[in-house]
């Protein structure tokens, strides 16, 4: 899993992305890559969902 979020983000800097946002139901998975947690939203299909970011710039 650390390959691939580190995959992502390296393409996300190269396109100058600022942040990364990650909708889930996981909680203490992405705090492990730098994730911080953001805000609750609704998901796809109106489950609560946990919002994760990590600033890349």
């Amino acid at each position: 899993m650390g390959m691939l979020i580190d995959e992502i983000e390296k393409q996300a800097k190269n396109k100058n992305v600022p942040a990364i946002y990650i909708s889930t139901n996981h909680t203490g998975l992405y705090e492990k890559y730098g994730y911080s947690f953001y805000q609750m939203m609704k998901g796809m299909e109106g489950e609560p969902s946990r919002v994760y970011r990590k600033e890349l710039v």
